[in-house]
């Protein structure tokens, strides 16, 4: 009876032990699971020389991009000085592109390099205007990768981080629209061949003084989904005349939110930087304009915009740095104002932003390995013990219960009966 106990208790501590074991090994093996289906990433910081270095675009917009004879013809001589001006400006598309200034009129550029095999180039065929920017600013922005030749000899220097960028902008105070009295101008480095819609600018620029800005480039290289970062290869969907070039996070946005604006409101609101290009027949009116606005807030068009649109998955950005800041130096006639610009790599290091699976399925497979070996491997070896030792007294009780039965049954077969024995007897009497 103790032994049968003994036994009772060995298989509920060996049961207990393969249960522990089994629920730590699913425990464990589901957070595994559920950390690979999060799809979470991982960044890694690096810096990479002299490789990959980009030469960026530059934008920069100003009040002082008016033909003030062209907006007031047929007009007061100073009706910039009105604010029906601005107001005509921001509804009227044909306007804007009737008295805007040429670039080669309002700038001048040259890309500056003694390095070896960089010749210096004239630049200023590589500014274009861009946009509007409410109220009233004109925006133009500087890209020799979109607009210069393809022999230009800039394509031919091996180390652009060694050019240096001088812009400057000088136009006549008499014959320009006066429509503030702020004078400043924001300036945005950004990546080539993408116009960014950015609002916020570092640096605002005021007329004359000369800003010298270092510049160093930062990569990220994002992940699609389903991981988590969710980012969007905009450079596969192509390029985009109506946005001057590739998308990116803030142009798909205002792309998405115009569609929803036109949708809700039948028309798109001209504050948009892009909409004079990507809805130039479906602009809304003064009276339309207010109720559409009331309509797009109610709505939240924004939020399920930036849900839709992801990050870059390859992306270039430049932290700026304001390094000198004087008086400009550069004569300029009576009558005209300027200021000017000069920017240039501060390193010739980029800093690389690498995202990575936080687990890969590979990575999961491996650490669920380990577990059947950490967990299982225990209440496998005590479950083999246990079916062994069982086995063997099967075996054993088998063995006993059939041999010895056998030999006992052969024995009485051959062992005679005394009625036998007294017979034999007489016969050998």
């Amino acid at each position: 009876m103790a032994i049968v106990t003994r036994r009772r208790v060995n298989l509920c501590v060996k049961g207990t032990i393969w249960l522990v074991c089994v629920t730590g090994f699913l425990f464990q093996a589901s957070r595994v699971v559920e950390l690979y289906e999060k799809y979470e990433f991982t960044v890694t910081v690096f810096e990479e020389m002299r490789s990959n270095i980009e030469f960026p675009a530059v934008t920069i917009c100003t009040e002082q991009w008016v033909n003030r004879s062209v907006l007031c013809k047929n007009h007061e001589p100073d009706c910039d000085l009105d604010s029906s001006s601005v107001t005509r400006l921001l509804y009227d598309y044909d306007l804007r592109a009737d008295v805007s200034l040429e670039p080669e009129i309002l700038f001048t550029c040259k890309l500056v390099s003694d390095a070896p095999g960089c010749s210096s180039v004239d630049c200023v065929r590589m500014i274009k205007r861009t946009h509007f920017r409410a109220p009233s600013y004109g925006c133009y922005t500087f890209d020799i990768h979109q607009h210069a030749q393809k022999h230009n000899p800039f394509f031919d220097c091996k180390t652009p981080w060694l050019y240096e960028l001088h812009l400057r902008s000088m136009w006549d105070t008499n014959a320009t629209a006066r429509f503030s009295a702020v004078n400043k101008y924001p300036i945005i480095v950004h990546q080539k061949e993408v116009c960014p819609p950015e609002r916020l600018s570092p640096i605002y620029l005021r007329q004359g003084l000369h800003y010298a800005i270092s510049i160093e480039q930062k990569s990220f290289e994002r992940l699609p989904p389903p991981v988590a970062s969710r980012c969007m290869d905009y450079i596969s969907m192509g390029y985009f005349s109506q946005f001057h070039g590739f998308k990116n996070y803030e142009i798909c946005v205002q792309e998405c939110v115009m569609a929803r604006e036109l949708k809700t409101c039948g028309c798109v609101r001209p504050d948009y930087e892009f909409a004079e290009y990507a809805y130039p027949d479906r602009m809304c009116n003064k009276r339309q304009r207010g109720p559409c606005s009331i309509q797009m807030v109610k709505i939240d068009a924004v939020g399920p915009c930036k849900s839709q649109c992801g990050q870059p998955c390859h992306e270039l950005t430049y932290d700026v740095k304001l390094v000198g800041l004087h008086e400009d130096e550069t004569k300029t006639p009576e009558g005209y104002s300027s200021f000017s610009v000069t920017i240039s790599f501060g390193s010739d290091l980029q800093t690389i932003y690498e995202y990575s699976h936080t687990i890969t399925a590979i990575e999961a497979f491996g650490y669920i390995g380990g577990y059947i070996g950490m967990w299982l491997g225990i209440s496998l070896y005590s479950i083999y013990i246990v079916l062994e030792e069982n086995l063997l007294k099967k075996g054993k009780d088998f063995i006993k219960k059939h041999c010895v039965k056998g030999s006992s049954g052969n024995r009485s077969k051959i062992t005679p009966s005394p009625g036998n024995v007294t017979s034999m007897n007489r016969a050998s009497r």
